[in-house]
Order: structure tokens, then sequence, then C-alpha cells
């Protein structure tokens, strides 16, 4: 079974948040980090699939959700399976309906949410000015669909994918030398997809010290 969560926000507030796939009727379907949420407006709110199994534990569930919605979302968020299918078209009515067959998620806030990045720790690596526009672009919305998308193109490529995981994994772990992994990995980019290569500098603006510095 799969994971909706009812919201009492509009469909609209959802699209200058969330970059849109494709419209299919009364649907619309937002792209987030490889994942396809599909969106269903209510007359005072919105039910969303996640594209995740309803049995994904709680805390995870929040996590994602103030990862996937940022402040659009509030502390807590109904959450039901998609075989529930209400037929309520407002959100109380909604969550009265499917009473016990949902369950009511807590929300982490916007800082717990965040993956445990020493940004002080990258700052001495890649200089203040790169750390800086990097906490800019993590409270950017636009920026971090925009590199959401950009992340697609590079998972598609196998090469890439291989380096992409083995970095993920030297990062949780602490081990080795993650910044040569990162330098090795974008030398190996600007070889293979140079416009790739140019898309993700543009879009985390992270080569914009690089040029001030020239």
């Amino acid at each position: 079974m799969n994971a909706v969560v009812a919201l009492p926000v509009s469909i609209e507030s959802l699209r200058a948040h969330l970059r849109v796939e494709h419209e299919e009727g009364s649907e619309v379907h937002f792209r987030v980090t490889g994942r396809t949420l599909v969106a269903r407006a209510l007359e005072d709110g919105v039910c969303v699939g996640l594209d995740l199994a309803y049995s994904t534990p709680p805390e995870t569930l929040g996590t994602i959700l103030r990862r996937d919605f940022g402040e659009t979302i509030a502390e807590r968020a109904f959450v039901f399976p998609h075989v529930a299918k209400p037929s309520a078209t407002t959100y109380e009515a909604l969550v009265e309906e499917v009473g016990a067959g949902g369950e009511w998620v807590s929300v982490p806030s916007a800082e717990a949410a965040t993956p445990g990045v020493n940004l002080e720790g990258l700052a001495s690596s890649l200089g203040p000015a790169a750390a800086a526009k990097m906490q800019s672009m993590m409270e950017n919305p636009e920026a971090m669909n925009q590199l959401a998308a950009l992340a697609e193109g590079l998972m598609a490529d196998e090469g890439m994918r291989a380096q992409l995981t083995g970095l993920a994994q030297q990062f949780q772990s602490g081990e080795g030398d993650l910044m040569g992994s990162v330098a090795a990995m974008a030398e190996s980019l600007m070889t293979s997809q140079p416009d790739l290569a140019r898309a993700v500098a543009d879009a985390s603006g992270l080569d914009d010290e690089s040029d001030d510095e020239a």
C-alpha cells in the first residue's frame, strides 16, 4: 500500500514550492528527489500520493514530509493508505471519514530534518564563501528542486551513479578523503558530461568563488 498525505493547503501553494512534472486532468504530478508525487485538490486542501510505502516508519515519513514540502506542512500531518479512497471533498471531512484507517505523523523542524552536514567543516575545505552559498542554496526550494532534477541526470549515468553511491557511503562513514573523492567525481563529470557539469555548477553557484579568485 502506498502512503497518501492530506494537507490543509492549496494545490497552488505546492506549485510554488515543488517542480511540476506534468498534469493529467485534475491531478498534478510533482517531481521530488527521484519520486513522483500525485496531488489532487480538495475544496480546502489537497491529497498527495507520496510514492512511498504506507509501512514506512513514522519517524522516517515525517522527515521525508518536511524535506518534500518545507514550510508548507505543519508539525503533524494526516497520512493514510491509498486503498482507503475517501469520497470526502474537504480536509476535515476526509480526516473524519478515514479516521482510524490513517494516522497522524509528527513532522520535525526543517533543521532536524536536514542531514547532519557540518558547514564549518566544509568551510575549512571549500572556503567560507562556498559554505555560505551552500547554506543559502539549502534554504532555497527552487534551487534545491533544480539540483534534484540535475541529480536525476547524474543518476542516469552508470559511472556517475557508482561514484555517487560510493561518495554517499564515504560521507556516512566519515572515512577517507571526502573532498578528494568529490574533486575526482567533478573531474570525471567535466570529462564525460561537460554540459551537465556546467549545469550543476550554475545551479549550485559554487563555481562563482573560483571566478572571483581568478
